[in-house]
Formats: structure tokens, sequence, C-alpha cells
């Protein structure tokens, strides 16, 4: 099995250190893999854009 599609919503992991999202996705997905041109997405709290979160620029 493998996902098409995974997205984590709300802002909430943004509250996560990059690290541990990291760390996270690497277990989703060595469980469930994702799929050829699947669409991984992680929604992010405005407020934590920047400063020490500098590595969740938009794109």
């Amino acid at each position: 099995m493998t996902l098409p599609h995974l997205q984590w919503g709300g802002g909430t992991p943004t509250i996560l250190r990059a690290e541990l999202i990291r760390d996270l996705a690497s277990a989703v997905t060595a469980a469930f893999p994702l799929a050829p041109g699947a669409q991984f997405l992680v929604e992010t709290d405005p407020n934590e854009i920047g400063g020490r979160r500098r590595w969740l620029k938009p794109a």
C-alpha cells in the first residue's frame, strides 16, 4: 500500500522542532510509503514562519 497524498494540517505540526518533523515524516513514510508523484503537505501557522522556523519558508 502506498499513499497518494499525505497532509498534516491545522498549523499544529509547526510547534515541533524541525528534527521532530523530519523524524515523524520518516516514520510515517517508512510504514506507509508515498506513491510516485505523491503530495506531502504540512500546513503551517503563518506566525511561525521565520525566526527559529526559518526552514519553513513558503514555496
